[in-house]
């Protein structure tokens, strides 16, 4: 009897302890690339999902005048996620709480570091190369934590773990490799300042992801959009001491880049959700748009997703009707984009351009329409 009431008392502390308020981090993020290999599509996918307390979320369009264009996502200055036309993507999240950090307090943000190698460099072997010139000048500065960064290109990917004057590079190409907000790569852990509880929340983000794209695999044999948009929208976990998963009430955005591995230039593809992902939809943006909605490109589409979320709770069910949109909506989009890849077969470049573009613009003039979208 003794032992049925201490399981009955645990359960009771347990469930009271997974309601308790989460402590509001100034930054996280949970990321991760997928290959080819998993992909199906001859694509490489890299995707973050962004925690923080900024509300300044606008989607901001980039280009060097000849080489390169780009499409990014953050505030004002810097990117938080962003891919070029050459195919290269790339995110970072927050690394540990560290003993290892800079003292150049004029040291640039990771924002500014991701603009500055989305704008320059064409594969994530250079961009790695220009992240650690960054760290080397120490021309960074990440307060009292390190940083991880993801780079992916057509060809492969490369994960950086780093403090200010540390730092592990490991190249990926197959399979998938994910990260919340701790290091993995050996040598990191002798300056992390991370507390049990803070790396349980971070590692059942982890889990998440590896659960939910290992029972796609095994089921389908491939991980796509829409796997990934069901585990944006995740809001809890299995264990009853971690309540929270990739979604919470400071998850202010997401971006899912598909690398197309033929011509990246044009069917590159950011599908984005700008704004709460549980109060926003998946909108897809082709590397080669021409022109963007205001709506995004101000804090508009974002600030609208926030305050439904204030109003309703982060818990509260996506609306059946924006989910069938989004069903309808990529469908059409991915039939697009394989018509558009025949034509550029054809040598038929501007073609599958306008393709593109005006695939996003119907998709965007029904968006609109939707109920409590933009309100």
């Amino acid at each position: 009897m003794r032992s049925v009431k201490t399981l009955c008392l645990f359960s009771v502390f347990a469930l009271l302890f997974s309601l308790a308020a989460e402590p509001v981090p100034p930054h996280e993020c949970t990321s991760w690339m997928i290959f080819p290999d998993m992909t199906g599509e001859n694509t490489v996918i890299l995707h973050k999902s962004r925690d923080s307390q900024s509300r300044n979320v606008k989607v901001r369009l980039g280009n060097d005048g000849a080489k390169r264009n780009w499409i990014g996502m953050g505030g004002d200055k810097g990117y938080c996620m962003a891919v070029n036309s050459s195919g290269l993507a790339g995110v970072m999240n927050g690394g540990e709480k560290c003993t290892d950090n800079s003292t150049n307090k004029n040291g640039k943000g990771t924002t500014l570091i991701l603009e500055a190698i989305i704008s320059t460099c064409d594969t994530s072997a250079q961009a790695v190369d220009k992240l650690i010139d960054f760290l080397k000048k120490e021309d960074y500065q990440h307060g009292d934590k390190g940083s991880i960064f993801f780079f992916a290109d057509p060809k492969e990917g490369y994960l950086v773990e780093c403090t200010a004057h540390f730092w592990q590079v490991q190249k990926c190409n197959t399979g998938y490799v994910a990260r919340a907000n701790i290091w993995h790569l050996p040598g990191l852990e002798k300056y992390a300042l991370t507390d049990y509880y803070t790396h349980a929340v971070e590692s059942a983000r982890e889990y998440a992801v590896r659960k939910a794209f290992n029972e796609a695999f095994s089921a389908r044999g491939k991980v796509d959009v829409m796997d990934i948009l069901a585990l944006s929208r995740k809001v809890d976990t299995d264990n009853l001491f971690i309540r929270r998963s990739l979604c919470c009430t400071w998850t202010n955005s997401a971006s899912t880049f598909v690398v197309d591995r033929d011509y990246p230039e044009v069917l590159t593809t950011a599908y984005l959700l700008v704004g709460c992902p549980r109060h926003t939809v998946l909108l897809p943006l082709p590397i080669c748009i021409k022109e963007l909605p205001e709506e995004m490109a101000t804090v508009k589409l974002s600030s609208a997703s926030y305050k439904r979320m204030n109003k309703d709770g982060v818990r509260v069910d996506v609306p059946a009707e924006w989910l069938k949109f989004e069903e309808k909506s990529i469908a059409a989009y991915k039939k697009d984009l394989a018509a558009a890849k025949e034509l550029m077969k054809k040598g038929k470049k501007s073609e599958a351009v306008k393709l593109l573009n005006d695939s996003f613009s119907k998709i965007w003039k029904e968006a609109k329409e939707l109920p409590g979208l933009l309100k």
